[in-house]
C-alpha cells in the first residue's frame, strides 16, 4: 500500500548492519546496506554520514571531499558530519581545513576519536605544540594513539622520545607490525652510520637481506662514507613497485647528500609513483643535469607523456636547457 512506512526498528537494523560492515571492512556488504538505507531514509543525517564514511573507507578521496562540503552545509550542527568532513579533508591533505572541521566537531560534542584526529591533523599542519597535549591525553586513554604521538615526536626531531613511546606501546601490543617497523626505522635513524654499515656487513655474512624499513637510513650511511657502489647495489636489490616509499626516501637522502648519479637512478626507479609531484620532478631534473643524464630523462618524460601531458612541456624545456636553443 502507498504511504506505508517501514518500521523504524527495521531502519535501525539496516543502519546497524551497515555500521558493522564498515567496522569489519566488508565494503561490498556495506554498499548494499547503504543502498537499502537510502531507499528508506535518503535525506537523514545518519544516512548521509554513513555514505561519506563508506567513501572514505573505499579510498574515494575526491568524492569524499565533494560530499563532505555538501553535508557540512546541509548539517552544520552535526558533530558527526564535521568529524567525517575533517577526516575527508585529512585524506585530501587539506590539513588546515581538517583542523577547522575537527575543532567544530569537538565544540559540538567531545569524543576521543575526534581529539585523536585533531592531534593528527595538527601534526600534519606543523602545529606541534598544539598537537602534543591532545595526543598525550588520548594516548593515556587509548593506546592506539601512541603511534600518532610517536609520529609527532619524529616530526619534532625528538627521535629518542618517539622510540620511548613506541617501545612502551609495543610492550603491550607486540603484534602491531606497523609500529614495530616504525620503531625499527627510528632506531636506524639514531644509529651512527658506521653502526648501520656494521649491521649490513653482519647480515650479508649471514646471507640475510637488509630490512626494507631501514633501507633509506642504510643507503644514507653508505653514501656518507663514500660507498656509493654498495649503496647502489643495495637499492637495486629492492622491488621498486612494492617498496617505492622506502626507495623514494633513499633518493631524497642521496639528493641532499649531493650524490646526483645515485639520486637520479633512485628517482627514476620510483618515477611512476611520484611523477605528479612538481617538487619530485624539479629534484629529478636537477640531479639529471649534475649527473649528465638529461638525454635519458627526456626519454623517460616522453615515454610517459601520453598519460601525463605536462611532461611534453618539461621534456622540451629540458632540451632547450641542455642544448641552449
Amino acid at each position: 500500500m502507498k504511504g506505508v512506512m517501514r518500521p523504524q526498528s527495521s531502519v535501525a537494523a539496516i543502519r546497524r548492519n551497515l555500521q558493522s560492515a564498515l567496522r569489519s571492512g566488508r565494503l561490498d556488504d556495506a554498499e548494499k546496506a547503504l543502498r537499502r538505507l537510502q531507499k528508506e531514509e535518503p535525506l537523514a543525517v545518519q544516512t548521509r554520514g554513513l555514505e561519506l564514511e563508506l567513501l572514505l573507507r573505499q579510498g574515494r578521496v575526491a568524492e569524499s571531499r565533494l560530499l563532505a562540503e555538501q553535508l557540512v552545509e546541509a548539517f552544520p550542527t552535526s558533530a558527526r558530519i564535521h568529524y567525517l568532513a575533517g577526516r575527508a579533508a585529512y585524506r585530501n591533505r587539506a590539513y588546515e581545513r581538517a583542523v577547522k572541521h575537527l575543532r567544530e566537531s569537538l565544540h559540538i560534542s567531545s569524543h576521543w576519536k575526534t581529539r585523536r584526529w585533531l592531534g593528527k591533523a595538527l601534526t600534519q599542519a606543523g602545529a606541534f605544540e598544539q598537537a602534543e597535549p591532545l595526543l598525550l591525553q588520548v594516548a593515556e586513554e587509548h593506546s592506539i594513539a601512541a603511534r600518532d604521538l610517536a609520529w609527532l615526536y619524529e616530526r619534532m626531531d625528538r627521535t629518542a622520545r618517539a622510540v620511548e613511546v613506541l617501545e612502551r606501546y609495543l610492550a603491550m601490543h607486540s603484534g602491531d607490525h606497523f609500529a614495530a617497523r616504525q620503531l625499527q626505522r627510528l632506531r636506524a635513524q639514531s644509529m651512527d652510520p658506521r653502526e648501520l654499515i656494521g649491521e649490513l656487513e653482519t647480515l650479508h655474512a649471514l646471507g640475510e637481506a637488509v630490512p626494507v624499513d631501514v633501507l633509506p637510513e642504510t643507503v644514507k650511511g653508505l653514501v656518507e662514507h663514500g660507498e656509493l657502489e654498495r649503496a647502489r647495489q643495495l637499492a637495486s636489490s629492492v622491488d621498486a613497485t612494492e617498496h617505492h616509499h622506502e626507495l623514494t626516501r633513499a633518493a631524497w637522502f642521496c639528493h641532499r647528500a649531493h650524490a646526483p648519479d645515485l639520486a637520479y637512478d633512485l628517482f627514476v626507479a620510483t618515477f611512476d609513483h611520484n611523477r605528479h609531484s612538481p617538487k619530485f620532478l624539479n629534484a629529478l631534473e636537477a640531479d639529471a643535469f649534475k649527473a649528465g643524464r638529461t638525454d635519458a630523462l627526456i626519454e623517460v618524460y616522453q615515454s610517459r607523456a601520453e598519460q601525463q601531458p605536462n611532461l611534453w612541456g618539461r621534456a622540451k624545456s629540458l632540451e632547450r636547457r641542455a642544448y641552449k636553443l
